[in-house]
C-alpha cells in the first residue's frame, strides 16, 4: 500500500466509527484520585527479572490491594516491558504491564481496566530511589498544562516472590493511563501512522507547541511526533489522538520521560542526532510552523508554575540533593520565562524548519 493510501485509510476508518462515536465519558476510578494506593504483587518475580532482558512473556501473579483497613485480591498476568530498561546494564529490575480480566474488576477501582504500564524502581540502591518519583511528577506537570495527556497514579508496592513468606522492601511506582482513555475522556481516538506520515501541518499548532515547550522544560530530547525509531511507524515516545472524521487538528501526548535532565538519571543520554553532552542541556525541538503559538503556550506555564514546584516542594520520601537539583532545573526554565530576549533567541529563533 502506498504511503498516500495508507493515510487515507487512516483517517477513513475513524470517519466510519465516527458515527458510532460516543460522548466524552469521565475518568476511570483508578485515575480519579491521586492518593497513592497500597499494593502487594505476589509472583515468579526473580524468574521474571531474570527473564525480563530477552522475553516479555506474561506470567500469572496476584495483586493485593489494601484500602481502607481491607484487602482485594485480583488474579493478574505480569510481564516485563520497555526497551532500555529492560538492559540489565541499566536496571536491575524492569517495568511492568499489568493484565487484568477486565470480567474480575467490574465495581472496584480497577473497573474498566485491561493491561496498565507500571513504571517501577529501576535499581535498588538508594540513589536510585528518586528516579520514579521524578518522572511521575513529570507527568503530573504535563496534566496541570492539559487534559489531553496521561494521567498517572502513585503506588506503594511489595513484591513478593510466590511461594515464600518474605517479601521485599516497599517500592515506589506509579500507574499509567491508558491511551484509549485519555482519547475517550477528551473525546478523541487513538490514531496510527506510519514514520513521517502525517504532514507537520496536520497537527494541532497549540498543542504541539505546548508539547515541545514542555519537553524543553523538562530537557527531554527523547521523543519525536513524526518520526519512529528505525523500521518502526511513528512516534517515538508519543501517541496521537484526533476527533473521530478529522484529518487535522492532530494532538501528540507524551509519556517515558526517564531520559529528561528533569530525571537526571545515570543512564539517560542525548540522542545521538543532536549535538549535546548532557541531558541537563536543553536543546529546543519545536517547529518553526508552529512558532506563531509558542508565546501563547508560555502563558499556562507561568500559570502554573507555583503549582508545579509545589508538587517537587511537597514530594514526599526525596532526598534533599535530589529535590534541590530538580528545583533548580526548573528555575533555570521560568527565569528564561520571564526573559523575553532569552525566550526569543534561545526558543523562536531555534525551532526546527
Amino acid at each position: 500500500m502506498s504511503p498516500l493510501a495508507r493515510l487515507a485509510l487512516v483517517w477513513l476508518i475513524p470517519a466510519i466509527l465516527g458515527c458510532l462515536a460516543q460522548p466524552a465519558s469521565a475518568e476511570a476510578p483508578l485515575f480519579a484520585s491521586d492518593a497513592p494506593l497500597a499494593m502487594v504483587i505476589e509472583g515468579p518475580i526473580v524468574a521474571l527479572d531474570r527473564a525480563g532482558p530477552r522475553s516479555t512473556i506474561a506470567r500469572p501473579a496476584t495483586l493485593v490491594l489494601h484500602a481502607d483497613g481491607a484487602e482485594q485480591s485480583f488474579a493478574i498476568a505480569i510481564s516485563p516491558r520497555g526497551v532500555s530498561r529492560r538492559d540489565p546494564r541499566v536496571c536491575d529490575f524492569p517495568p511492568l504491564t499489568l493484565d487484568f480480566d477486565e470480567g474480575a474488576v467490574a465495581g472496584t477501582i480497577f473497573e474498566g481496566q485491561d493491561k496498565l504500564k507500571l513504571v517501577t524502581h529501576c535499581r535498588r540502591e538508594a540513589r536510585f530511589a528518586h528516579l520514579p518519583r521524578l518522572e511521575y511528577l513529570a507527568y503530573r506537570f504535563y496534566e496541570l498544562l492539559t487534559p489531553l495527556s496521561f494521567k498517572v497514579r502513585p503506588v506503594a508496592i511489595t513484591y513478593r516472590e510466590a511461594g515464600r513468606d518474605a517479601a521485599g522492601g516497599e517500592r515506589f511506582g506509579f500507574l499509567i493511563e491508558d491511551i484509549d482513555d485519555v482519547a475517550r475522556r477528551n473525546g478523541r481516538r487513538e490514531i496510527s501512522a506510519g514514520s513521517a506520515e502525517i504532514p507537520v501541518e496536520r497537527f494541532d499548532p497549540q498543542q504541539t507547541s505546548l508539547l515541545a515547550l514542555f519537553q524543553y522544560m523538562i530537557g527531554n530530547l527523547d521523543w519525536d511526533y513524526r518520526y519512529g525509531p528505525v523500521g518502526a511507524d511513528c512516534c517515538h515516545n508519543i501517541k496521537l489522538i484526533a476527533r473521530a472524521g478529522q484529518s487535522a487538528g492532530i494532538v501528540p501526548v507524551p509519556y517515558d520521560f526517564d531520559f529528561s535532565g528533569f530525571v537526571d538519571a545515570p543512564y539517560a543520554v542525548p540522542p545521538s542526532q543532536v549535538r549535546v553532552q548532557s541531558v541537563r542541556t536543553r536543546f529546543f525541538r519545536g517547529r518553526c510552523r508552529h512558532r506563531d503559538e509558542l508565546l501563547a503556550a508560555a502563558a499556562p506555564f507561568r500559570t502554573h508554575r507555583a503549582a508545579m514546584l509545589a508538587l517537587l516542594d511537597s514530594a514526599p520520601d526525596m532526598n534533599a540533593a535530589a529535590r534541590l537539583r530538580a528545583r533548580s532545573y526548573l528555575d533555570e526554565f521560568f527565569a528564561l520565562l520571564d526573559d523575553p530576549a532569552r525566550f526569543d533567541a534561545e526558543l523562536v529563533r531555534r525551532c526546527i524548519r
